[in-house]
């Protein structure tokens, strides 16, 4: 069963109490011509919201904790590769939240030639998680002094079961304000090469290989969320060889966003006080809540833990207490994560 639908609920209290205090502002402005200064209460009382990223997890979402709301969503293949967008910035990461999509170094630097495939069971190119940047499979693609390495990329898209499909590229130059590659069909003899414009709004630009190669906008403004939903590969170190699996989490802003939290049971979402909070530091990893809030048992029917606790500090500089309820749309289809929310600050 499929359910098209998506939500989010706020604190209704808030919005009704924050809504007089605007309607006695203005009030008290038609009478007197001086303005009336009012300060506005704290943000009080814990807020529910849901999202609906579908039962193969497709839809991702940017959220902002202080307004309670999406800012926006995507699919997830609606982009293949990624560029820091930082005036220093010159680290490449592929999408690995697309289950169907590996890259890997092929052994010649022409964009004309013949590239050999690996095999599907070729340990093919992946970034970790735990930071954006400093892991990348593709962060060596310079020399020493800065100039492209002129090394071609195989980008594989499908696998054995879905429909496969290759392309080849090549990063040739990166500056303050732009990279340009150079991209084609495995196959292909005339790469075309494009430029992808940085910008300083955002921590990256994207690219698709899809209509034959263009720049792409997915991510919002980089001060407008503070975590995202979406699905993205986990390496499992602990099998032989390691296990690179897709799972489905809540990752945080790699700018100006911390999080921390405690998954012991040591506290409770009701209890916990921003007194507490030293017990936890923070840190800027971007999947310090990641996945484990759910696990699946031998079935794949997930239950999820209220128990575990996490903190957020925003953009705005606030500090949320943050858990989850449930990853079930009303009981029936999986990947509609909802989360209960509260500021301390």
């Amino acid at each position: 069963m499929t359910i098209q639908m998506e939500l989010y609920t706020v604190n209704v209290s808030n919005i009704r109490t924050i809504g007089l205090l605007i309607a006695v502002v203005i009030g008290f402005s038609a009478c007197f011509k001086k303005d009336v200064q009012i300060k506005l209460p704290a943000k009080t009382g814990a807020s529910l919201m849901q999202i609906t990223m579908g039962s193969t997890y497709d839809t991702c979402y940017f959220i902002n904790l202080d307004n309670a709301a999406v800012i926006k969503k995507y699919l997830i293949t609606d982009w293949d590769i990624r560029f820091d967008a930082t005036d220093n910035g010159h680290v490449v990461l592929m999408n690995s939240g697309n289950h169907n999509l590996r890259i890997i170094k092929s052994s010649t630097d022409n964009m004309k030639g013949a590239i050999t495939i690996p095999p599907l069971d070729t340990t093919w190119g992946y970034d970790s998680p735990t930071a954006w940047v400093d892991s990348a499979y593709l962060q060596n693609w310079q020399d020493g002094n800065g100039n492209t390495k002129n090394e071609v990329y195989l980008v594989r898209r499908g696998d054995a079961v879905n429909a496969l499909s290759y392309y080849k590229f090549k990063i040739l130059s990166v500056s303050q304000g732009e990279y340009v590659i150079q991209y084609d069909t495995v196959d292909g003899i005339e790469p075309k090469t494009i430029s992808i414009p940085k910008n300083a709004e955002k921590n990256f630009s994207y690219f698709s290989f899809n209509n034959g190669g263009k720049v792409v906008d997915i991510e919002p403004a980089k001060t407008s969320w503070d975590i995202c939903f979406t699905q993205y590969h986990q390496p499992f170190y602990n099998f032989t060889p390691f296990l690179y699996y897709p799972v489905v989490g809540c990752l945080s802003n790699s700018y100006n966003t911390q999080c921390g939290g405690d998954t012991t049971f040591a506290t409770g979402f009701n209890t916990f006080s921003l007194d507490q909070v030293n017990q936890y530091p923070l840190n800027s990893f971007a999947n310090t809540i990641g996945y484990n809030w759910k696990k699946p048992d031998a079935n794949f029917i997930y239950t999820t833990y209220p128990e575990y606790l996490y903190l957020v500090k925003t953009q705005l500089g606030h500090l949320y207490k943050l858990h989850f309820l449930d990853f079930y749309y009303q009981g029936l289809e999986k990947g509609a994560p909802k989360f209960e929310f509260e500021r301390l600050d």
